[in-house]
């Protein structure tokens, strides 16, 4: 039975559809390989608008957090910078240090603590196996159970040393009860609004928008000349280069956490929310730039067919990442044309083994009725 074009079209284009499917694997460990560090061991297409979108020259200040260094502050000197903070009129500040073990001296950071207004502290939470459910992990000594101002400052990954992309709303406990995150915290503080938008939302996860985003970042020594700075804005104290605070993430393969969390509350108070495209999108945009490459496959019938093909598929690849950055960078819009793209690269190749199974089988059905007239008994 011979098929029309556009059905042939169709027919070929879900053949490429299946290629892509099982091709796909391959196709991101090649590209985490060329686009990401060995230590992130993963890739995403939206790593790739977020490593062109912040090499840009352009850039914007924060203007709603602070960041204050603490690599090589000891207790004493932390709870000066929380004595001079609070007067500063700081909208909240987080304290993104754990004390865990109790030391002589604490009671001036102890009485730094209680008269820091709007603070929140960490608690690192860890995963309860086989729920999704979190247990107590590291937390200050003078937590109890209950107590306000204290958050989860867990980073939710896959496995260890996997990139960075998003941040957890809320973490149930063991408990049945809940903890919020560190950048739900200090939101709930400094912009209830955005507080209430983000739990509307009712996402687990939020994707963190890191592109073209800087912090004013200062040593304790510079927050004097700085003071006026820290009026009316979200302070974080954190250590920038401690080892084991290093994350990789889309922007940078070694980002101390306390820059994570502020990218993540400035998602918040922003309002920079990512919105991902729902897979059965992406698959149908691949299946109709498919299609149109192999419709003309089929239709063309002048001599420098190959020509124009491979002009189009370049074009519409081009036009497909170009169209991606734009959503990701103009309008917050998370486009993975990894099926898109596979889709056009195979399309050609799929028309050839189309064409070559066609073929095959042409000239097995020649052979049978060439056999059959052989075979078939002469009557008188």
């Amino acid at each position: 039975m011979q098929l029309s074009k556009p059905v042939k079209a169709v027919c070929i284009s879900l053949f490429a559809f299946v290629l892509s499917m099982v091709l796909i694997q391959p196709f991101s460990a090649s590209t985490a390989a060329l686009f990401s560090s060995p230590e992130k061991n993963d890739f995403t297409i939206s790593d790739f608008y977020n490593i062109v979108a912040d090499g840009r020259d352009l850039a914007h200040l924060d203007d709603n957090i602070v960041i204050v260094n603490l690599d090589n502050s000891d207790r004493a000197e932390i709870a000066g910078l929380l004595n001079m903070i609070s007067l500063c009129g700081p909208k909240a500040v987080g304290l993104d240090v754990t004390f865990e073990d109790r030391r002589e001296g604490d009671s001036l950071l102890l009485e730094a603590i209680s008269m820091t207004p709007a603070l929140v502290q960490p608690i690192n939470l860890v995963p309860v196996q086989g729920s999704d459910s979190f247990a107590l992990g590291g937390y200050s000594y003078f937590y109890r159970p209950g107590d306000d101002g204290f958050a989860s400052s867990a980073l939710p990954s896959k496995y260890a040393n996997s990139t960075i992309r998003e941040f957890r709303t809320v973490f149930p406990t063991r408990d049945a009860g809940s903890l919020p995150s560190f950048s739900l915290a200090l939101a709930r503080i400094a912009d209830p609004d955005a507080a209430a938008e983000l739990e509307q939302r009712g996402n687990k996860l939020e994707v963190i928008n890191y592109h073209s985003r800087r912090f004013r970042c200062y040593e304790p020594s510079e927050l004097i000349d700085h003071a006026e700075e820290l009026a009316g804005r979200v302070v974080l104290l954190g250590a920038l280069h401690e080892k084991g605070d290093l994350h990789p993430t889309p922007v940078n393969s070694m980002m101390a956490g306390i820059f994570i969390h502020a990218n993540s509350l400035a998602t918040v108070l922003d309002r920079a929310y990512m919105t991902s495209t729902p897979r059965w999108l992406q698959w149908l945009f691949g299946f109709l730039l498919c299609y149109l490459v192999v419709f003309t496959h089929l239709s063309l019938t002048v001599r420098i067919k190959g020509l124009v093909l491979r002009i189009l598929q370049v074009g519409l690849l081009y036009a497909t990442v170009q169209i991606g950055y734009y959503m990701f960078l103009i309008h917050n819009v998370v486009m993975d044309f990894s099926y898109a793209l596979l889709m056009l690269t195979f399309g050609i190749f799929a028309c050839d083994i189309w064409n070559g199974f066609a073929a095959i089988s042409d000239w097995c059905v020649e052979k049978y009725r060439s056999f059959r007239k052989i075979r078939r008994p002469t009557t008188n």
